[in-house]
């Protein structure tokens, strides 16, 4: 049986709704009123246990009567509101829109031995996250394996779709941290600053990757995980390092069996530049920013961007047959793109690759930038658009 082709799914996450950032303030009657219209618009037989004629909602209640097990249950929920909009939009491939979680950098570096906070730092949407200070060895709690385990447990209960799960890199744990520990402990040995930090630099992202990632992916695995994808947005950060980047993918993946897809997610940079040594990255598909600035309306080969152009020749320059998830919907921008600009979009990137079977479809990253009305259509129309590709090729 032919699979189908262009398979949908959005990168990772989702915006958190107002009432789940809020939870334990005292919630005004539009917040909660928007609690109970979303519900309905996406069919959440939950959304009763948040609001309710009785008063006695989870977000209806005093703080001071707030538990723990409150708290749980109220990412619970946005979860499940997250995974029905996806559900709703089309998508084929489903994740909990990281309900549970705060920011990729931040909310890693809290299960991780050997970290501390240093300061608050400004990320390129306007939103912030706590720099971590290296000063141990690095490895993953056990309390960590327990969140993403559970986590995956949660949403495979909650759907039918096929469920993927996400990790923050190695590398962008690394390049986002201060790595005082493994420079300092190069230093000693006489080395100079120069060497010392390419040293310490490398010996951080592989112990990110041998003991923080590759325990994870290996007890999501047990877990009945099929779809992992690790986030390195900082992958092409320093060019002279893509082998350094490659060699710690392959180490995070290590262990894996074929039964489990291996993605990457790459955005907003020159990924050629990767090139050619990720031609030996072991994962298998590769999630890509592609539709940034890009008009809403309307696309035409001479619209891609030469840089992502060259990316995607080099793929099939080095026959890697990987899949490539491509970015249609700009996340930065409240612009709904319309189906026939996104199936322009897929029918470029099928010919540029040469295969349409290698072809996947994604925004060019998560939509928590966005307010859920507007991730929503956008949604929505990203599913359009592939029906629209797919019918190109007969189906």
């Amino acid at each position: 049986m032919r699979k189908k082709l262009f398979v949908t799914q959005e990168v990772g996450s989702l915006q958190r709704p107002y009432w789940l950032q809020r939870f334990g303030e005292q919630l005004d009657k539009k917040t909660l009123d928007s609690a109970v219209e979303w519900g309905k618009r996406l069919g959440v037989d939950e959304a009763n246990e948040l609001v309710n004629d009785s008063g006695h909602g989870l977000l209806q209640k005093s703080a001071s009567l707030i538990t723990t097990a409150d708290k749980e249950r109220v990412k619970e929920i946005a979860s499940i509101y997250a995974i029905r909009m996806q559900e709703s939009a089309g998508l084929d491939r489903i994740f909990n829109g990281e309900q549970t979680r705060t920011e990729m950098y931040s909310f890693m570096a809290n299960y991780i031995n050997g970290m501390s906070r240093a300061g608050v730092l400004n990320a390129f949407d306007a939103n912030y996250f706590i720099k971590g200070v290296i000063d141990d060895n690095v490895s993953i709690r056990e309390s960590g394996i327990h969140f993403f385990v559970k986590e995956l447990g949660f949403t495979k209960s909650q759907t039918k779709r096929e469920v993927k799960t996400c990790l923050t890199g190695s590398y962008t744990m690394a390049d986002w941290s201060y790595l005082e520990h493994y420079i300092y402990g190069h230093e000693a040995s006489c080395m100079s600053k120069a060497l010392s930090l390419r040293k310490g630099r490398e010996a951080a992202v592989m112990d990110f990757a041998t003991e923080v990632l590759n325990p994870v992916v290996r007890e999501l695995e047990k877990s009945g995980a099929k779809f992992i994808q690790i986030d390195e947005p900082a992958a092409a950060t320093d060019e002279g390092e893509s082998g350094l980047f490659v060699h710690a993918l392959n180490a995070s993946f290590e262990g894996l069996s074929q039964e489990v897809g291996r993605a990457v997610h790459l955005c907003y940079s020159d990924y050629s530049k990767l090139f050619p040594e990720l031609a030996e990255c072991k994962a298998d598909s590769y999630l890509i920013e592609f539709t940034n600035h890009s008009s809403p309306d309307k696309f035409r080969e001479s619209d891609v961007d030469p840089n992502t152009f060259k990316m995607l020749s080099l793929f099939k320059e080095h026959g890697m047959n990987a899949k490539i998830g491509v970015g249609v919907v700009d996340i930065h921008s409240d612009a709904i793109e319309s189906p026939e600009k996104i199936r322009d979009e897929i029918m470029v990137v099928s010919k540029i690759l040469g295969d349409p079977s290698l072809v996947e479809v994604n925004p060019d990253c998560g939509l928590r930038t966005r307010r859920p009305e507007i991730a929503y259509a956008k949604l929505q129309n990203m599913v359009k658009g592939a029906e629209l590709a797919r019918r190109e090729y007969g189906e």
